[in-house]
């Protein structure tokens, strides 16, 4: 069994990080901020059976440059474990980032994971 979209970065305890991962026969975790998409990676270069997805969601692209995308390349390219680019997206729900800049980064992540 695989669980395609996990956020192992944001569970508290360690036993509930191994019990996550002993369990599955693969996990792709999410790093979804600046800070996130860092655990992401350390945690899936730790176990054999964890990969790592990086990106920014919509709610925390404000701020961003064209400096973190490139970032999200570079972590891309330099290490196997990261396989794709995300958490990316649209979410109007509450409102938190204005459309246009989640469009912008949206475009962008969009481009970078097309290659």
């Amino acid at each position: 069994m695989i669980d395609t979209h996990a956020h192992l970065g944001m569970l508290k305890m360690e036993e509930d990080l191994l019990e996550s991962v002993e369990k599955l026969d693969g996990i792709i975790t999410i790093g979804c901020d600046k800070e996130e998409i860092f655990r992401a990676v350390e945690i899936a270069n730790r176990y054999d059976n964890v990969y790592a997805s990086v990106g920014y969601h919509p709610y925390d692209v404000e701020g961003l440059t064209d400096d973190d995308i490139l970032l999200l390349k570079k972590m891309h390219e330099e290490n196997r474990k990261v396989i794709a680019i995300g958490e990316t997206g649209l979410d109007y729900y509450r409102d938190i980032t204005p459309k246009k800049l989640q469009w912008e980064f949206f475009e962008k992540q969009l481009l970078l994971a097309k290659g």
